[in-house]
């Protein structure tokens, strides 16, 4: 099913003489969001302080 819609993309990207990154919104987004697992030793901490501890 995965290659069946690829292939379809392919095809709206070749006949819209578009790349398919820019039928699905552009190079980037200008957010993204990162999940991580919170470790018991910063669980209680503010929030500032996990991004350090993720880095």
């Amino acid at each position: 099913m995965g290659a069946i819609e690829m292939t379809c993309w392919d095809i709206i990207g070749k006949d819209l003489n578009q790349p398919i990154y820019r039928l699905l919104g552009g190079v980037k987004n200008k957010k993204l969001r990162a999940y991580t697992y919170i470790y018991k030793g910063i669980a209680g901490d503010p929030p500032e302080k996990a991004g350090s501890a993720v880095a």
